[in-house]
């Protein structure tokens, strides 16, 4: 089993396929450094000059005439006069007088203002006129939790803690399409190293539990030690920030703030299972369809799968594919995108832990045919 066990490690480094894709990671890394600042990301300053040109969209779009006559007809229209006049004073306190506490202070209000118009229809106009419940209410609570622990916001995300926290959000977005290019071959390759790896006395599941291992811990130690890296080169531009910085999270009692070493220690933990879920489902893939490429194809449709039907079908959110964004459900982007209030991230490793030994049970069955198979071919040959 050891001399296996390094066989496989070797292969694993080895395989110029997975050298690409951690460089990828790392380009990705050293990328975002140029594009936080380029772009002003998170930039508070940018964000409240937008809604401001939203709330006054949203004002010129009532029918003033008609609000004077019969003001019970647009309950929700002081509602935007006074979002309009909070953001105003958002800007005064943010360019006048650089007073970040009185920002926070006027967002809180400002938030529960609009989740009180929310109550009385604010969602019945365009989407382009209103901000999202969702949003209102993740602001409720980051800014409150601000106000909590007397920290002041950040202008923007040009500190390394926050860099952090978008690089792992960002790169969620595609780690199960990256995990599918490391895994999609897990199984197939044997067929090169065939006679090697026959000569080892171990059965199937024994080295399907080998690579299991090697691919989920070289997979998270390289992931994590690329962004600690880049946690470290982006101090030479940024400022440290704190890791008690609020993070806002879904949960199923709803939205709750937590410190961004809490959101990181969460990541971590969602990460090993989602590892875990889709390396098995690629060595599953692999067992039914003989065929790397088909591999991918089939993996990459269940993504497709999730933003086409989710909505649609509400079963979906007891299968894998609405989870394939592991950041997404922690965060509840997943939640809003898809309308499905119970995908939050308790569930997300249920999901990822029962599919686990659904594909477990799946490849025991299909390794133990293959066993017998084999077996009474030998016996017939004799």
């Amino acid at each position: 089993m050891r001399e296996n066990f390094g066989f496989e490690i070797e292969l694993f480094i080895r395989d110029r396929k997975n050298g690409f894709l951690f460089l990828g990671v790392t380009l990705f890394l050293i990328g975002l450094l140029f594009y936080i600042p380029y772009q002003q990301v998170n930039d508070i300053h940018d964000k409240t000059q937008k809604e401001l040109h939203t709330v006054r969209n949203t004002i010129s779009s009532f029918p003033v005439h008609i609000v004077e006559e019969d003001p019970e007809r647009y309950p929700v229209y002081q509602d935007v006069l006074k979002e309009s006049q909070l953001i105003g004073s958002q800007e005064v306190a943010l360019t006048f007088y650089n007073d970040l506490k009185e920002y926070t202070s006027i967002g809180l209000e400002l938030a529960q203002s609009r989740l009180q118009a929310h109550e009385k229809g604010y969602e019945s106009f365009n989407q382009n006129f209103f901000v999202p419940l969702e949003q209102s209410l993740r602001e409720s609570v980051y800014y409150e939790a601000l106000e909590d622990q007397n920290q002041l916001i950040e202008r923007d995300a040009q500190s390394s803690s926050t860099y952090l926290v978008l690089a792992i959000s960002a790169f969620s977005s595609v780690f199960f399409v990256f995990l599918l290019l490391l895994t999609s071959d897990i199984l197939t390759k044997d067929d090169a190293h065939s006679t090697v790896i026959q000569a080892y006395p171990i059965n199937e599941s024994q080295r399907l539990f080998g690579k299991l291992m090697i691919y989920v811990t070289a997979t998270i130690l390289t992931i994590v030690g690329l962004f600690a890296a880049g946690y470290v080169l982006s101090l030479i531009p940024f400022d440290a920030g704190t890791m008690d910085y609020p993070r806002v999270i879904y949960t199923a009692s709803g939205y709750e703030a937590v410190s961004t070493s809490q959101f990181i220690l969460r990541t971590l933990l969602i990460a090993v299972f989602f590892t875990i879920h889709t390396t098995l489902l690629a060595a599953v893939l692999n067992t039914l369809l003989k065929n790397r490429y088909l591999t991918l194809f089939l993996g990459s449709s269940l993504l497709l799968c999730s933003f086409l039907f989710s909505r649609i079908w509400a079963f979906l959110a007891y299968t894998p594919i609405d989870y394939l964004n592991p950041i997404g459900v922690l965060d509840g982007a997943t939640s809003e995108r898809f309308g499905q209030s119970e995908i939050d991230y308790s569930r997300a490793l249920l999901i990822y832990g029962g599919w686990s030994l659904v594909y477990l049970l799946v490849l025991s069955i299909s390794f133990s045919k293959k066993h017998r198979s084999s077996r009474m071919r030998k016996e017939g040959g004799q």
